[in-house]
This record gives C-alpha cells, structure tokens and sequence, in this order.
C-alpha cells in the first residue's frame, strides 16, 4: 500500500499515558494543518478525555482502540497509517508485535525507547522483513 492509500499520517500508539498525553498536546499544538492523526491505546473511554483535553482541531481526531499485544490490531492499524509512533513501554514487554506489523506493511516506525536489548531484536527480527 502506498503512503497516499493510508488513512493517517501519524498514529499515536499509547495516546493515554504519560508521555502519549504530552506527546498528542505537542501534535496538537505543532503538527501542521492538515495531518492526518488518530490517537490509539487500549481504552476507548480514557481516549475521549486525552482527545477532550486537547481541543480544537485535534478534540476531533479519530480514536482507535487497539492492544499493543494484539498482533491482529497492530497488523490492522500499520496498515491504516504512514508512521506510528508507540508510547507503550516497556518496549521489549509490549512492542514486538507492532514493530513486526509496520515492517510488513512497509509502515515508518518511530518510538523513545531506550531498551538497547529490544532494539537489538527489532533489527534482528524486522529487518529481513523491511527490507
């Protein structure tokens, strides 16, 4: 699927934690108009108070729920998207499956962690498949 047939721009995987609340306030604040975002994390209810919080444009941003152990809704939603950027740690726990899902769909992958063993699987698990 090429970058235009995606539904979104960015996905913020993890949108009701921590960091995912301060990092879908700078979306909201900083990203520019037009991009396409949608907030996702495991609770459809928590996703509608972060989405209420930001206000304006992006109080209207779409929500997905989605497990990041479900490899069925990781696999779905790097389809949907050109870049996801997961907030949901600790990575070597809970982030194999979406890494594994966006090498597939050819989907960019940007996280914060700094887990240098699951840094090491990702490479040595995905790349063969991004390739």
């Amino acid at each position: 699927m090429t970058d235009a047939g995606r539904e979104f721009d960015l996905v913020l995987l993890g949108a009701t934690g921590f960091v995912g609340r301060l990092t879908a306030a700078h979306l909201a604040a900083a990203a520019p108009a037009g991009t396409r975002i949608a907030l996702a994390g495991r609770s459809i209810e928590r996703l509608r108070a972060v989405s209420a919080s930001l206000g304006g444009a992006a109080a209207d941003w779409p929500l997905i729920e989605a497990d990041s152990l479900d490899d069925a809704a990781m696999e779905s939603l790097a389809g949907r998207a050109r870049v996801i950027a997961p907030t949901v740690g600790p990575y070597r726990r809970l982030g194999m499956p979406l890494v594994l899902a966006c090498a597939a769909a050819g989907t960019h992958y940007c996280d914060l962690t700094g887990e240098v063993l699951f840094v090491h699987e990702s490479i040595a698990r995905a790349h063969g498949i991004a390739s």
